[in-house]
């Protein structure tokens, strides 16, 4: 009998083979925005995190029927973070694949300084809550426009106006820009991400 997660991987790839035939129509008759790789690339980026998703939730729940008490919960929560961590590196190296594809198909075409940086960038696009200038969670998360990196408001605020030279403090960024505070914005994704995580995380206490 297939399992609900064979099913999604199933129709994940499903999803990316067509993404890509989408982009080779694209190629050759499509417009100029329709050319876009960013579109491709944020899109399969969205597919994998479902697929990333979907393992983590079965990892849990095959942990929450091996526990038999309370006592069991942090390490249930402890194995599904390296769950989560270990999908993140299978989502990296398929959208990394993905991308190089695309840019085969469209060459290169109006890529954006986000998708470019998408290869250091990925792993916290598939959820980081950790705010890279603090390293605690982020509480209110928002977005460098300019690379696309994530950051707790009130830590990127006070770290601006400490430092009005300073520049994302995401290792291996390539944006050299100083950040200002016309460069972040709020992201509702996120934001609504990590109330889903603390959701969970409190389903699973309780």
């Amino acid at each position: 009998m297939t399992s609900i997660l064979d099913y999604i991987n199933e129709n994940v790839d499903i999803a990316l083979k067509d993404l890509i035939r989408a982009a080779e129509i694209a190629a050759q008759i499509g417009t100029e925005d329709e050319k876009n790789p960013t579109k491709f690339i944020t899109s399969a980026e969205q597919i994998l995190e479902v697929k990333r998703d979907a393992k983590i939730s079965e990892k849990a729940l095959e942990l929450c029927n091996e526990a038999d008490s309370i006592e069991g919960v942090e390490d249930i929560l402890r194995d599904a973070k390296a769950e989560a961590s270990s999908s993140n590196r299978v989502s990296q190296s398929a959208l990394k694949e993905f991308k190089q594809n695309i840019n085969r198909i469209l060459g290169g075409h109006n890529i954006s300084v986000v998708a470019q940086d998408m290869d250091l960038n990925v792993t916290q696009s598939a959820f980081n809550d950790i705010d890279p200038i603090t390293k605690r969670k982020i509480e209110h998360p928002v977005v460098n426009k300019i690379c696309g990196h994530i950051y707790d408001k009130a830590s990127v605020l006070e770290a601006i106006s400490l430092n009005k030279r300073m520049r994302c403090p995401v290792i291996g960024c390539g944006n050299n820009k100083h950040v200002a505070k016309s460069h972040i914005v709020d992201d509702p994704a996120q934001i609504q991400k990590i109330r889903l995580s603390q959701q969970e995380t409190m389903d699973i206490t309780l």
